[in-house]
């Protein structure tokens, strides 16, 4: 596939976790390839911002246990030449462990952006612990990160107008967090743009229009 993609000698190619199937000596090769390619991309177009998506399977990819490892995890995104990272753990149950890791990854990055990306609230609707974070978890993310991506879909809802009615409660829900001037952070809310026919996700109920449709209800309560 990726031979495919460079025979016709493109301009920009965007690719998805490329360094997640290689062996580690290709990796840390690719790893000073991105370095170098980011450097040069910083000098001509200053102006670009740079957040890589870093993270991955809980306990697998990211043990909260493993303090050495984390560290080495943290200095490798480090060494890059990014204005902010967005940190996506996923199952991720709330724990002070995962805050612990957020102030750290904050330590080191000092002003620059670091998203999270979080779990809504439990509803009455939608009660499942294992894919929220309650209010009080998520204000103190809040807390310690620049900006929350709130995963606002795979809810296994049929229809559409249940999904609109739930992304309106979140919405009023994470209203209610502290914003940036008060010490608090940015809240980007995640609606589905994909077409995955898979038991957690229904794409005709679960649809772009119907996502943005429960943000703007509950906006225009405000």
């Amino acid at each position: 596939a990726l031979a495919r993609a460079l025979a016709p000698n493109p301009q920009v190619m965007l690719l998805d976790e490329p360094l997640s199937a290689l062996d580690a000596n290709r990796r840390d090769a690719l790893r000073g390839l991105l370095r170098q390619t980011l450097t040069r991309l910083a000098e001509r177009a200053p102006e670009l911002q740079v957040h890589p998506w870093t993270g991955g399977v809980y306990v697998r990819d990211v043990d909260l246990n493993d303090g050495p490892r984390l560290g080495r995890w943290i200095d490798a995104v480090m060494a890059l030449p990014v204005q902010g990272v967005q940190i996506n753990v996923e199952p991720m149950p709330e724990q002070d462990a995962y805050l612990d890791l957020l102030r750290a990854w904050k330590g080191r990055l000092g002003d620059r952006t670091l998203s999270v990306a979080a779990y809504p609230p439990p509803t009455p609707s939608h009660p499942f612990p294992d894919v929220h974070w309650s209010l009080p978890f998520l204000q103190e993310v809040c807390l310690i990160a620049d900006e929350l991506a709130v995963m606002a879909y795979d809810t296994a809802l049929a229809e559409p107008q249940p999904y609109t009615a739930l992304v309106a409660e979140w919405t009023r829900a994470l209203a209610t967090l502290p914003p940036p001037e008060e010490g608090g952070c940015l809240i980007w809310i995640g609606v589905p743009a994909y077409e995955d026919d898979v038991g957690w996700h229904r794409p005709d109920a679960e649809t772009l229009a119907a996502g943005l449709a429960g943000v703007n209800r509950a906006l225009d309560e405000r």
